[in-house]
């Protein structure tokens, strides 16, 4: 949950534009394709495979709908309602898409494309 606060930061800085052409998207109004299995990985029988975006540094996100779900299990399960959709990033956010973004490398251990650390 830290690092969705650095995507949200990250997918405002560089913006998102869908990773497929007009003429290669679907034609549904959601922009989703509808599947007879659940290609998200969802239980739900009316989940439809979705068209991630990408940023201009090249970063992947998936848009997560906005709903209500339950989470936990047993006594500790409880409701939980997101009231707005969101993109979130496929990928954990690497050193190298960090520093062109904020400028900086915070990371003790050095590696390109390895996943930026000492970040909250």
């Amino acid at each position: 949950m830290r690092h969705l606060p650095l995507a949200a930061l990250l997918v405002a800085m560089t913006g998102c534009v869908p990773d497929t052409k007009p003429e290669d998207r679907p034609a549904s109004p959601e922009g989703t394709v509808s599947s007879p299995e659940t290609p998200n990985g969802s239980d739900e029988p009316s989940a439809k495979a979705v068209i991630p975006a990408v940023n201009s540094i090249g970063m992947r996100f998936v848009p997560i709908p906005a709903g209500t779900f339950t989470r936990g299990q047993g006594e500790s399960a409880h409701k939980v309602t997101l009231t707005q959709p969101f993109h979130l990033g496929q990928y954990e956010v690497t050193q190298e898409q960090y520093e062109k973004v904020m400028g900086k490398n915070p990371s003790k251990f050095k590696n390109k494309q390895t996943p930026v650390e000492r970040v909250s």
